[in-house]
This record gives structure tokens, C-alpha cells and sequence, in this order.
């Protein structure tokens, strides 16, 4: 005969160990087999079996077998565990803005004996109604978001994790970011958005740029910026810093330089063979004026005389010719 007691347990989801008493007469081989591995052998003493279980860390019941076998004869131990209690929190997440302010978190749970633990210290406890905590939050005046977690936990239970993210502060921001005028000059606008208060300053100006201020709201102020037109050919540029109470942003303004490339009316000369005087024009003349070098061909050389009578006029003198046609290159 064989016979087993209990024949079936039900525990709860922490580990433990459960002891079976088996009778059996006329079985000189008897055995025993596991079905999962969260249920092993401990010991035996006499007739009694010690079986150690492992703690269900899931969310679901489950159940296991001991089967023991001799003589032809089989009995089933079944043992059940209970499955890990779940805290649930709700919400799971909240966003907030840069101010000061409070939120409530909702946790469920059959556990009585649940704790929390704060991942930062600009979030703190405030209160628990029931079920329902309440948790305070700092302003944040940084440029960076943030993040923290509120961990709710309990012995045999599985954690429940809140998240509240907070934005950063207003910070100073320059849109466009950068201006670029041409050489003739003008005018543009850019808009400052900032935290607090705004500060700058238009004493170190060049001479080439001028702001004003041309609008004003709370936490925005609009200014146009003009460029005068330049007569150099090299691009300037100047940097403007903006600081308010939490960062500083700098506008870079540039002006490109004026076109180096000229012009000349007419382009070609003809000349009798007496000899003259004949004028040329320029365009768009650059700083420094011009200089310039003759290149001859056939014939003899020295021939042309170049005098400038202005920085945008010239004299091409050249004497009789009394040989052949001659020409040159200016």
C-alpha cells in the first residue's frame, strides 16, 4: 500500500518549504519525481519528506506536482503558490511645467504595507488620503528637462514605478539666431524670447550697426537691427550678447563686403595717326583705386601715357605715330 499526507498545499508567493508524510507497506523501492524547478528536495526523516519552494516573483498562481511511485503504485502531492501581489499606480506618468505644483498618485494593491521611495529631492511627500498619495514639486529653473521616479514596493510584492517629468525653465532664445546684410545695408528684425529679466548692451556698437528696441511683452521683446551700407570689400561682423536670469544667447550679425569687380567704358581705343587724348570711366571702383601696367605689342614701346583725373576717371594720351599701326593692352 501507499498513501501520502497532505496530498495538496496551497501557500502564499514567498519561499518556503512544505513536509509530506508517506506510508507505504511492502514498497522497498520507493521514489519521487519533481514537475518544475521551483519546487526541490530538502531532506527525509523517517517517512517524512521536506520539499523547499522558490518565491513566485510573477503575477500568476501556479501550481506544481510530487509524484511518488513503488510497487506499481503512484500518489500526486499537488502544491499551489499564490501569485505575487501587483501594486498598480495610476497614472504611471505625469508631465508638468517649469512651476511649482503638486500631483496625486492613485496606488492599488492587497498588500498593507506599502512604502515609497523618492528618487530626487525636488519632489517631495505631502500627504495620503486612502489610497491616494499626494507629492509636492519645486520650480525648475534650469534649461534642462527632468525626470524622477516615485517607487511604491511592499514584502512578496511586485513594485509599482510613477514618473514625473518636469519641463526646463523659459530660457533665452534669439530667433533668427544669426543676420546677414548685404553690402548696400538695411534693416531686419529678430525676436528674444527670455526667462526673468533681460539684459544687453548697445554701448560697444561699430559704427556700421544700431539696435533698438521696437516691442515688449512679458518674456519677449522683438528689436530691429540696421546695418549701414559699406564701401569695403572685406565682410564684418559683429556679436551681440543677450543674458537673462537663467542662460545668455549671443546674435551674430554679418555684413558682406562690397564686390571688388569693376567696369570701364568703353573697353577698346582707336586713335588717329596725329595722335590724343582719350578718356575712360570706371565703375564700382574699390577702396584704393586702381593701378594698372601696360603691355605692348608690335612696334616700339612707352608710347601711352596713363594719368588719372579722378578715382573713377583717366587720360590715355598718346603721341603721333609716325611708323607702322601699333597696339597695346591697358
Amino acid at each position: 500500500s501507499l498513501s501520502i499526507s497532505p496530498s495538496s498545499s496551497s501557500v502564499g508567493n514567498t519561499s518556503g518549504s512544505v513536509q509530506i508524510t508517506v506510508t507505504s507497506t511492502g514498497i522497498s523501492d520507493l521514489q519521487y519525481s519533481i514537475s518544475d524547478s521551483w519546487i526541490t528536495y530538502s531532506s527525509k526523516s523517517g517517512n517524512v519528506y521536506t520539499f523547499n519552494y522558490a518565491a513566485n516573483g510573477t503575477t500568476s498562481s501556479r501550481q506544481g506536482t510530487i509524484i511518488f511511485s513503488g510497487g506499481g503504485l503512484t500518489r500526486t502531492y499537488r502544491l499551489s503558490q499564490a501569485a505575487t501581489d501587483q501594486i498598480v499606480v495610476s497614472p504611471l506618468t505625469s508631465t508638468v511645467d517649469s512651476t511649482s505644483g503638486s500631483v496625486q498618485v492613485t496606488v492599488t494593491g492587497t498588500s498593507s504595507n506599502i512604502s515609497y521611495s523618492i528618487g530626487d529631492n525636488w519632489l517631495t511627500y505631502a500627504g495620503k488620503s486612502g489610497n491616494v498619495y499626494t507629492f509636492t514639486y519645486t520650480g525648475n529653473s534650469s534649461i534642462n528637462t527632468r525626470s524622477t521616479t516615485v517607487t511604491f514596493s511592499a514584502t512578496g510584492a511586485t513594485s509599482g514605478v510613477y514618473t514625473i517629468t518636469q519641463a526646463a525653465a523659459p530660457h533665452l532664445e534669439i530667433s533668427p539666431s544669426s543676420l546677414t546684410f548685404d553690402n548696400t545695408g538695411g534693416s531686419n528684425n529678430v525676436t528674444v524670447t527670455y526667462n526673468g529679466s533681460l539684459s544687453y548692451s548697445t554701448s560697444g556698437f561699430p559704427s556700421w550697426l544700431s539696435m533698438t528696441e521696437v516691442s515688449s511683452s512679458s518674456g519677449q521683446k522683438v528689436f530691429r537691427l540696421t546695418a549701414q551700407a559699406t564701401s569695403v570689400t572685406e565682410t564684418r561682423t559683429y556679436s551681440v550678447l543677450f543674458q537673462d536670469s537663467v542662460s545668455d544667447a549671443t546674435l551674430v550679425v554679418s555684413q558682406q563686403g562690397r564686390t571688388a569687380s569693376f567696369s570701364v567704358t568703353p573697353q577698346s581705343l582707336s586713335l588717329i595717326k596725329p595722335g590724343g587724348t582719350a578718356g575712360l570711366t570706371f565703375f564700382n571702383v574699390p577702396d584704393g583705386g586702381l593701378s594698372w601696367n601696360i603691355t605692348y605689342g608690335s612696334g616700339s614701346s612707352g608710347w601711352i601715357t596713363v594719368s588719372f583725373t579722378s578715382g573713377t576717371t583717366a587720360n590715355v594720351q598718346v603721341p603721333a605715330n609716325s611708323g607702322s599701326r601699333r597696339n597695346a593692352v591697358i
